[in-house]
């Protein structure tokens, strides 16, 4: 009937959705993930800012 194919219809709607939710949290990255991502992050701009100053001084020791 027209309510059973309602129901039917309805019902695989919501599988699908609760299907495509758990898809995205197994693809989502953890917070574990993000903290390391952002640490890499500050390692390298911590280095840049070292050799930047590294280099400062070894340009001012070579015009000095």
């Amino acid at each position: 009937t027209t309510s059973q194919l309602t129901a039917d219809h309805s019902t695989t709607e919501l599988l699908r959705n609760k299907g495509q939710r758990i898809g995205e949290e197994a693809h989502s990255p953890s917070l574990d993930q993000l903290l390391t991502e952002e640490k890499k992050v500050m390692d390298e701009r911590k280095l840049k800012k070292e050799k930047a100053y590294h280099d400062k001084d070894a340009l001012e020791k070579r015009l000095g």
